[in-house]
């Protein structure tokens, strides 16, 4: 069974190719942050991940789930006029 690549808009990058799971790396280009940020969030557990031997390994439902958490919570701050 062969696992296919998704086309996502994303819309600060446009089109991404998101395989099944991804490294820091494809999900850094993704968020359009630093591949150190994802560790950082990854070790805050605010986004999911495992270890495949030293690398990590973050499914791509669990990167969009993040995604959709930062779009909430920022939507939750306009709303409490902490942007102005």
């Amino acid at each position: 069974m062969r696992l296919e690549a998704h086309t996502i808009e994303n819309p600060l990058s446009r089109k991404v190719e998101l395989g099944p799971t991804l490294d820091v790396i494809d999900a850094a280009k993704y968020l359009n942050v630093s591949k150190y940020t994802v560790i950082n969030r990854i070790k805050q557990g605010k986004l999911k991940a495992y270890k495949q031997g030293i690398y990590w390994k973050i499914k791509r439902e669990w990167l969009l789930e993040y995604e959709a958490s930062l779009i909430t919570n920022h939507d939750n701050m306009l709303e409490l006029g902490v942007f102005k």
